[in-house]
């Protein structure tokens, strides 16, 4: 019956996504909007911001202060300045090395695996629940 097909397939929602099918989603739609993103803030002069020479790919390309703070330039060649205006390259694989993103700014997924978007318990569970409903 239809009902019966439903509620299998609902039983599937749950099973692979290892738990509420809406609230995966939501995480998976958080982890890949916002913080996915690049930063672009722009600062006039007087505001200080970053230069890392190791992550930055030419040396025109800076982070704000707040992506600097939430990243991990620990050993980095970094110089502070405030003397242009500018826009933050966090977040930019183009001008900066996703090693060098903050964690707000991931950047995007360069695997090009579609899976590495989804949550790792998902990700152990599809294969299994797939194998059951197809054999």
């Amino acid at each position: 019956s239809q009902q019966s097909l439903n509620e299998a397939l609902e039983w599937c929602r749950w099973v692979l996504c290892s738990g509420a099918p809406d609230t995966t989603l939501a995480e998976l739609r958080a982890h890949h909007g916002v913080h996915n993103s690049l930063c672009g803030r722009i600062w006039k002069s007087g505001t200080i911001f970053y230069r890392c020479r190791t992550c930055g790919m030419n040396r025109t390309n800076a982070i704000c202060a707040d992506c600097f703070r939430n990243g991990n330039h620990e050993g980095h060649d970094v110089l502070s300045s405030r003397k242009f205006g500018g826009c933050c390259d966090c977040g930019n694989p183009d001008a900066w090395r996703p090693s060098g993103f903050c964690r707000n700014h991931a950047g995007v997924i360069s695997s090009g695996d579609p899976l590495d978007c989804l949550p790792l318990a998902t990700r152990h569970t599809a294969p299994h629940v797939l194998r059951c409903i197809l054999l």
